[in-house]
């Protein structure tokens, strides 16, 4: 799964945060789609999960690649 979010220098809780209801919602739905139906499921496939968390003010551009 990807997700990519808006507002994160502002706040992750807004409607479009990555702390928002929705990503929760799908991430349930998926895991019940694998077949996970109860809570302790679902916390399994989480923890056998990675995040990768790229920012766009941390990434390096290709003409100023010095100040990185």
């Amino acid at each position: 799964m990807i997700a990519c979010f808006d507002h994160e220098e502002i706040g992750s809780e807004t409607y479009v945060g990555a702390n928002c209801e929705y990503l929760r919602d799908i991430i349930e739905r998926v895991c019940c789609c694998l077949g996970a139906t109860s809570k302790e499921d679902q916390s399994r496939i989480l923890r056998k999960s990675f995040l990768l968390s790229c920012d766009m003010a941390h990434s390096v551009h290709p003409s100023f690649s010095s100040f990185y």
